[in-house]
C-alpha cells in the first residue's frame, strides 16, 4: 500500500526490489532483498521476508544500511 502522506514504497517499487534486488539469506527461511531505485532519495530499500509455503514480507525499510557480507 502506498501512502502519499508518508511517501512509502509503492507496490511497483516493492515488486522491483523483490524481483531484481540483491538477496541475502541469514538462514534457511529468512531473507533480505535490497536495491537502490532510481529517482528515490531514501535509498537503500530493503525487504525483510520469510520463505515458507510462500514469500511473506515482514517489513520494508528505507535508508537501510547494509552491514555485513552478502
Amino acid at each position: 500500500m502506498y501512502s502519499k502522506r508518508f511517501g512509502n514504497v509503492d507496490d511497483s517499487a516493492l515488486l522491483e526490489v523483490v524481483e531484481t534486488g540483491d538477496l541475502m539469506r541469514p538462514d534457511q527461511n529468512q531473507l533480505f532483498l535490497f536495491k537502490r531505485l532510481q529517482g528515490r532519495r531514501d535509498n537503500l530499500i530493503c525487504v525483510a521476508a520469510v520463505e515458507e509455503l510462500q514469500l511473506v514480507i515482514k517489513t520494508v525499510m528505507v535508508n537501510w544500511v547494509f552491514r555485513g557480507q552478502p
